[in-house]
C-alpha cells in the first residue's frame, strides 16, 4: 500500500509495518545522476553517482552504478567502471565478480542493485579531462553485453557515464 510521496520520493508499507523508500520502475530515487542504458535487452543501467569536484593523481573516484534486470538473468555477468583518457586509452579500473555483492543469475526484475566501485588513480596520472565509463561483460569467455539505443539497434558495448576533471597534485 503506498501511504504518501514527498517530493520525487515513494514510500511504501511494508509488511513489517516499517516505511522503507522505493523507486518507481527502471529509476533509483537515490542515484545523484539518472540515466537508461540498455545493455542486452538483459540489464540497464538506471543511475550511477560519481564525484563531481576535480580529482587529484594518486587519489580514488567512488563511483556506485545502479543497475536493474530487465528479465531473469541465466548468466552471471560481471561489471566494470572504466576512465579513459581522450584518446580512448585506459587509465583506471575497477572490476566485480558479482555485481551488487550478488550473482547476476540472483537479480530480482522488481528491485535494483547498487554496485559500488573504487577505482584508484595512477600516480602519474596526468591533469585534464577523462571519461568514465561501465558496462557489464563475461569474464570467463570475454565478451561483453551490447549497448543498445532506443530502436534496440547496438551503439557499443560501454556506457558513458559522466567526465571527470583530474587537476595537478
Amino acid at each position: 500500500t503506498v501511504v504518501g510521496v514527498l517530493g520525487l520520493f515513494l514510500f511504501v508499507l511494508q509488511p513489517t509495518g516499517l516505511l522503507h523508500l522505493a523507486s518507481p520502475p527502471y529509476a533509483a530515487v537515490v542515484a545523484r545522476q539518472p540515466a537508461y542504458a540498455n545493455l542486452g535487452h538483459q540489464v540497464v543501467l538506471i543511475g550511477f553517482d560519481a564525484p563531481e569536484a576535480p580529482a587529484a593523481a594518486g587519489e580514488t573516484l567512488d563511483v556506485r552504478l545502479y543497475w536493474q534486470a530487465i528479465q531473469p538473468l541465466d548468466i552471471n555477468y560481471q561489471s566494470f567502471v572504466h576512465l579513459l583518457a581522450a584518446d580512448g586509452t585506459l587509465v583506471a579500473q575497477s572490476d566485480h565478480l558479482n555485481p551488487g555483492e550478488f550473482p547476476t543469475r540472483r537479480w530480482p526484475v522488481d528491485k535494483y542493485v547498487r554496485d559500488s566501485h573504487v577505482l584508484q588513480l595512477p600516480a602519474e596520472l596526468a591533469p585534464g579531462t577523462y571519461t568514465l565509463a561501465a558496462g557489464l561483460w563475461v569474464a570467463a569467455e570475454g565478451w561483453r553485453l551490447p549497448l543498445l539505443d532506443a530502436d534496440g539497434a547496438q551503439v557499443g558495448d560501454t556506457a558513458i557515464l559522466t567526465t571527470i576533471e583530474v587537476e595537478g597534485r
